[in-house]
């Protein structure tokens, strides 16, 4: 189940080394479906104030999550207020955040996830989840190959 709640004590900006408003997306590294999703939002973030990345089973994950517990097979967003989305909310503000300033047509699909009810996008969300790696094939390492001035957007 997808969780939208703030983390107590954890109101910093995400990359507390800059004045940043970017949540920062963890992302499964061994995921093939995920990697390209990396490089999509690199492509639709051009100016990286949006995104920041790094994969699920790395330093910053376990910095960031480590009273979380077992975390779902999703993608984690956490914003800069601190809090944390999962699986279909995960999706939904990555939207949000896409259509903020964006072209039109992120903001319409923003609109159509917020009244998406969330047990039917967490459906789908998992039905997804469970064939990808069938649809997909593994990447040969954590971080999404990508050019090196995109490279200041990952984290370890």
């Amino acid at each position: 189940m997808g969780v939208e709640t703030p983390r107590p004590g954890s109101s910093a900006p995400v990359d507390a080394s800059s004045d940043t408003a970017a949540d920062l997306v963890l992302y499964d590294g061994d995921c093939g479906l995920c990697h390209g999703a990396v490089k999509r939002l690199l492509v639709w973030d051009k100016d990286g104030s949006r995104f920041l990345y790094a994969p699920l089973a790395g330093e910053t994950a376990a910095a960031r999550l480590p009273d979380l517990g077992p975390l779902p097979d999703s993608i984690v967003v956490l914003d800069p207020g601190g809090a944390h989305h999962t699986e279909f909310a995960a999706v939904r503000r990555v939207l949000t955040r896409l259509g903020e300033g964006g072209p039109w047509y992120w903001g319409l699909l923003a609109a159509c996830a917020r009244i998406t009810p969330r047990f039917l996008g967490d459906l789908g969300y998992r039905f997804v989840a469970r064939i990808r790696r069938r649809l997909f094939a593994p990447p040969t390492g954590a971080c999404p190959l990508v050019p090196k001035d995109q490279a200041r957007r990952f984290r370890p």
